[in-house]
């Protein structure tokens, strides 16, 4: 009997003690749900008045913006008004003062065109025909090889110091025979140990030069026409027409064709 009261007494004080433990562990699971329940409502206490404040903000941007579209609204309606009195102002204007009539106005213009297109030949021809060396006298003549017929040119580059001469054989024609050194003109029988290059147009007067590789020349016919022609690829580089007015050849054919030394 006093064991049996024994173990009951004992199986009362474990299930006091783990009813205790429940009791306390809930405790402090409504304590700690507590806490987070004060914290979620401070931050939505500050995120409510944070919105309020951005409310306000935002009304007083909202109306910024509206005095402002109505300042703008009243510049444009100004701006208008103005554009119109002048509108007006201009037909008045028209009506009391005619434009001058238009064929009066293309003529003027023509005629300016005209004016300033001779202005611009001149120029051209100013440039083209002024010789900054010319010669003076020749010292001596030597006769060191007669080729080709009675009358033509033999030249050689002014520039490129590359020893090659060229002959135009004739006041006229349209093949340049071009020799490597003064040496091969010479030992050549006639102008057969030249190299033939054939020119697009042919050529009039001995007026000739050849500078930087390039072959200048006037072409035969009625309108006094310079070539610039590239003696390496073989195409006529540039092109310049004189004014016809009082043409004057540059050299004048003479009896016979010497080779000066």
């Amino acid at each position: 009997m006093g064991t049996l009261l024994l173990l009951s007494v004992a199986t009362l004080c474990f299930a006091s003690a783990q009813h205790q433990g429940l009791i306390d562990y809930l405790e402090q699971r409504l304590v700690a749900i507590e806490g987070r329940i004060s914290v979620w409502y401070e931050q939505s206490n500050r995120y409510a008045s944070e919105l309020r404040e951005f409310k306000q903000q935002m009304i007083g941007l909202t109306e910024n913006l509206e005095e402002g579209h109505e300042a703008l609204h009243s510049d444009v309606e100004g701006v208008v008004t103005r554009v119109e009195r002048v509108e007006r102002e201009l037909d008045y204007m028209e009506t009391q003062n005619l434009a001058p009539p238009c064929v009066d106005m293309d003529r003027n213009l023509i005629e300016q065109e005209i004016t300033t297109l001779k202005e611009i030949n001149m120029a051209k021809y100013e440039k083209l025909s002024d010789c900054s060396d010319m010669i003076s006298s020749f010292k001596a003549m030597k006769i060191v090889k007669k080729a080709g017929g009675p009358k033509g040119v033999w030249l050689k580059d002014t520039a490129s110091g590359s020893g090659k001469v060229y002959v135009f054989n004739g006041t006229s024609g349209d093949v340049l025979y071009e020799f490597g050194t003064m040496r091969d003109l010479a030992a050549s029988a006639g102008l057969s140990r030249g190299r033939p290059i054939k020119l697009p147009f042919p050529w009039s007067g001995m007026g000739h030069t050849v500078y930087k590789g390039y072959a200048y020349y006037v072409v035969e016919g009625m309108t006094f026409e310079l070539i610039k022609y590239d003696l390496q690829n073989g195409s006529v580089a540039d092109s310049a027409v004189f004014p016809a007015d009082d043409q004057v050849r540059p050299v004048e054919p003479g009896d016979m064709t010497h080779i000066l030394n």
